[in-house]
């Protein structure tokens, strides 16, 4: 009997053979994605939902997945680094990001950088638990209660 082929639904897919056994892809909410797709994908939510957490949480959802995207897609950043970079710079406070596109300062920066490497060294050897690492991606619900309305009838009484 022929093995079931399913094809990454990842939109930013890099790979040249979409198609591959169920066994090699991951299954998540009805869709296959390869490992590295899935995990990439992962990594971006992560940043998105600790951003809007942590950050600024009337943030522009398109301009912040923008920016994410121009990172790892355009300049090729690792959406792992990313992450990494994010997360360090909120427990170490070293720069004040205010926007979405102040991530790209965090990408350049050498501290970040060799952070990051000795963070993958002590990684592979012990298991290191950042802040902010179990922020889980599931959707959250909101709730809001409608100011008090002032007007002219509290005035006039």
């Amino acid at each position: 009997m022929k093995e079931k082929v399913y094809c990454c639904r990842y939109a930013h897919c890099k790979f040249a053979d979409k198609k591959l056994p169920a066994n090699k892809m991951i299954l998540s909410k009805g869709l296959y994605y390869h490992r590295e797709c899935f995990a990439k994908r992962e990594n971006i939510n992560k940043i998105i939902k600790l951003y809007i957490e942590i950050i600024d949480p009337s943030v522009v959802v398109k301009q912040l997945r923008g920016a994410i995207n121009n990172i790892v897609f355009d300049k090729n950043v690792d959406s792992g680094y990313l992450l990494f970079a994010l997360q360090y710079n909120l427990k170490m406070k070293i720069k004040n990001i205010k926007s979405p596109y102040g991530l790209h300062y965090l990408i350049n920066d050498r501290r970040f950088k060799e952070a990051y490497d000795r963070y993958k060294d002590e990684k592979n050897s012990v298991s290191i638990k950042l802040p902010y690492d179990n922020i889980s991606t599931s959707s959250t619900t909101f709730k809001s209660k409608p100011p008090n309305k002032k007007g002219f009838n509290k005035i006039l009484k």
